[in-house]
């Protein structure tokens, strides 16, 4: 059961890593791109709340899939919370809540979302029903630090997603087979160490019926040392007393028989 949760705890937590660098990735290699497609046409914004004309046209030609050879569907340029500028030309303009990637990014992050796209503004895109990759790249002044606007891309992520699953599905496979390999190292380890258990007890079990035999022997060897020493000691002492009081009391008997003998002789006569 031990074994099962651990499994299961770091395929989730591999699993998650592999997507949160994954994506990280993905997300790093737009910001890149929006760098140094976006930052220069976008300094305006600096001193100004929407582009003129120009360079909206501008930012048309660069953020299309053709001119970034990446398959962008969307893109907005967010000054503060507002659309400063979009290709879904009814959000210019629109201000919408804050979200945590859009936070990220005016902090100087790279905000990205991935096939959770949960945002007001994301509406349209999230109808597609596809997977997509939504990235915060902040743009800054030139010269500075400082945060002048945000350039916001959403772009197609099958292939994203299919390396994915192929990632992940890969680090479970090897996951759950380390997983049974411990498991199995840990059953035959158990049946050994009931082995040597049961083997243990055996030994213990002879040894004890060795003990008692011992015992025993010594027991009899006991008997027959008390019996030899009594055979030579004691009783061989008392026999040869016996032997030497003999004469004396057959003479004591001779004598009793003559007392009583020599009465009766006189009373005859």
């Amino acid at each position: 059961m031990l074994v099962a949760f651990a499994t299961v705890y770091v395929g989730i937590i591999v699993s998650g890593q592999i997507r949160e660098n994954a994506v990280q990735r993905a997300a790093s290699s737009v910001a890149f791109d929006m760098d140094g497609f976006i930052a220069l046409h976008a300094q305006e914004l600096a001193t100004e709340q929407v582009l003129s004309p120009k360079v909206r046209e501008m930012l048309e030609r660069l953020l299309s899939p053709a001119s970034m050879h990446r398959p962008v569907i969307a893109f907005r340029v967010w000054k503060g919370d507002t659309v400063a500028f979009s290709n879904e030309r009814n959000l210019i303009g629109k201000s919408f809540a804050r979200t945590a990637a859009r936070k990220r990014a005016w902090q100087g992050e790279i905000g990205v979302e991935f096939d959770q796209l949960d945002g007001e503004d994301d509406e349209q895109v999230r109808s597609l029903q596809l997977p997509l990759l939504e990235v915060y790249a902040p743009v800054r002044q030139k010269g500075t630090d400082r945060i002048i606007a945000l350039v916001e891309t959403f772009e197609i992520a099958v292939n994203l997603k299919r390396e994915l699953l192929v990632n992940q599905l890969t680090a479970w496979i090897v996951i759950i087979a380390i997983g049974l390999m411990v498991f199995v190292s840990l059953l035959t380890m158990g049946r050994q160490i009931g082995q040597l258990t049961h083997r243990q007890a055996l030994s213990e079990q002879r040894q004890r019926r060795i003990a008692r035999a011992n015992m025993k022997v010594s027991e009899s060897n006991d008997l027959r040392l008390i019996e030899s020493t009594l055979q030579h000691g004691p009783v061989q002492n008392i026999t040869l007393a016996l032997l030497k009081l003999d004469p004396v009391n057959w003479a004591f008997m001779m004598r009793t028989a003559w007392s009583y003998l020599v009465p009766f002789s006189a009373w005859r006569t």
